[in-house]
């Protein structure tokens, strides 16, 4: 399972770094729109960068709760910033990068589900209680007792 884990994460690090160096041609080194497109190169690598940090430090709870809630989703952020962009200039010249980020969340949804198949939090609670159990029954029954 952690070698799968593993494997899932390297698939979804490996996914981002072809869309950011795409990006910085198409927006950053092209801007023939003037401001716009610089913005949104600088809007989508920040995005980027939070999901690397969630990646880094997060939790699945919390990625969880960022994926529920649409605008604070970095990735989604990233697809309707460039749907937008898209809509605005008139081009399908970032239909490359929408498809991209999709992968990405596709391979999000993987490593979460990987992370989420390990032993549920109840079964750590109920493993906790029986240790315990045994360390009372243990303790008990190697008291000495006094004789009569």
């Amino acid at each position: 399972r952690l070698s799968s884990l593993r494997a899932a994460i390297v698939d979804e690090c490996s996914l981002m770094l072809p869309l950011l160096e795409r990006l910085t041609i198409v927006l950053h080194e092209n801007d023939r729109e003037g401001q716009d497109r610089e913005r949104l190169f600088v809007a989508c690598a920040n995005q980027l960068w939070l999901h690397v940090t969630d990646i880094i430090s997060g939790t699945r709870e919390i990625e969880l709760e960022l994926m529920s809630s649409r605008e604070y989703d970095p990735l989604i952020s990233i697809v309707s910033a460039l749907q937008r962009a898209q809509y605005r200039y008139e081009t399908d010249e970032l239909t490359f990068a929408i498809k991209a980020t999709e992968d990405i969340v596709r391979a999000r949804g993987y490593r979460l589900q990987l992370e989420g198949s390990g032993l549920p939090p109840l079964q750590y609670a109920v493993l906790r209680a029986l240790s315990g159990l045994v360390v009372i029954s243990y303790t008990y029954l190697t008291l000495d007792r006094p004789e009569r």
